[in-house]
Formats: structure tokens, sequence, C-alpha cells
């Protein structure tokens, strides 16, 4: 279970091909998916931000052939962080 902060949250794909180019879906069963296409000549990296009106929790996953080298990065706001004074 991913905690989805309401505000601007990231959600960061790397993924690789062994050949040719495949698609990679990931989703989130209270917001929605998106897919992202995995080259074999380098790693994409796909950076996709949401903002979100309230904050939600819910499962994620992605869908993509074996033959993919991925991982995925979920990254939600800390709204009781301090910013240290410079």
């Amino acid at each position: 279970m991913v905690t989805m902060r309401k505000g601007v949250n990231w959600v960061d794909i790397n993924c690789r091909a062994d050949k040719g180019v495949k698609m990679l879906t990931f989703w989130m069963d209270t917001i929605g998916k998106f897919t992202v296409d995995c080259p074999s000549t380098e790693y994409r990296v796909s950076v996709n931000q949401m903002d979100l009106a309230k904050g939600r929790k819910g499962r994620f996953g992605v869908e993509v052939d074996d033959s993919v080298q991925w991982y995925a990065s979920v990254q939600a706001p800390d709204h009781n962080a301090t910013v240290p004074s410079p």
C-alpha cells in the first residue's frame, strides 16, 4: 500500500528492453495508469508529476514483458518536514 499525499507527488520509472521497444504500464488503483516505452538502446527515465487535491492510499503495480529491466520510485511530500534555515 502506498500513501499519496495532497499536493505534488512523483512517480519515476526507469526501464530498458532486451531488444526492440516494449511498453510498461504503471497503475495505481485509486489514481489511474500511464504507459512508458522502454527501448533497448538506452535506459528510459520517465518522471511523472501528480498534483492531488486530496491524499489517498492505494496499491500500485507494473504490467510489462519479462524481458524488460525496470524500477519504479514513488515520492510523496512530507508535510511534517522542516526546512533548515540558511
